[in-house]
């Protein structure tokens, strides 16, 4: 929506852009508290890198846009049956696929099916990868690289929809979406190899 308001209007364009990096900063916060909830001990592996997306979004957004820019805004409820039963339906999809995977490729191949269900919805990888390590198909480690793969996917799919509203957005979307994934990346990583 704030992509749309933005195009062709220079004095949005940061303010699309932030408003983008909070969208993030919010997905990757909801992803790690889901996984804190549902598996406590691996809160803090996966809370690393998803931590530091989100604070890095907040951050940048904060910093890099004048949110005293006043726009009209038509909000719509985010809440439909229709919503629910099309993210039921691909968390079917996507758990009987990663289990596939797992048994054929190993966690490579979870971790894999994780960042392709990340470009339709990182909550569906990081529900996936609740539910395949809490019946014991895959690890803690797997099931963290999973939702981390799944949360870099839908940050970068992020860049092609700003690209298909407004071309300008392009580029401050792409370069603070890498940002965004090196910061996770670079703070999971250390966890990781423990």
């Amino acid at each position: 929506m704030m992509a749309e308001r933005a195009k062709g209007r220079a004095d949005l364009g940061e303010i699309a852009v932030g408003s983008i990096l909070l969208a993030n900063a919010a997905m990757a916060f909801r992803n790690a508290a889901v996984v804190a909830v549902f598996v406590p001990e691996a809160a803090l592996v996966v809370g690393a890198p998803l931590g530091a997306i989100t604070l890095t979004g907040v951050g940048v957004a904060v910093w890099r846009s004048d949110w005293r820019t006043s726009m009209e805004a038509d909000l719509t409820s985010p809440f439909s049956l229709r919503n629910a039963l099309t993210f039921g339906a691909l968390f079917l999809i996507v758990l009987l696929v990663s289990a596939v995977a797992e048994r054929a490729f190993g966690a490579g191949g979870f971790v894999a099916t994780a960042f392709l269900a990340g470009l339709v919805s990182s909550g569906t990888a990081t529900t996936t990868a609740i539910s395949l390590l809490g019946t014991g198909q895959i690890g803690v480690d797997a099931a963290v690289a999973g939702v981390v793969a799944g949360t870099a996917a839908s940050i970068l799919v992020k860049t092609a929809f700003a690209a298909s509203i407004a071309r300008e957005l392009v580029r401050p979307v792409f370069l603070w979406n890498l940002l965004l994934i090196a910061v996770g990346v670079a703070a999971g990583l250390p966890l990781l190899l423990l």
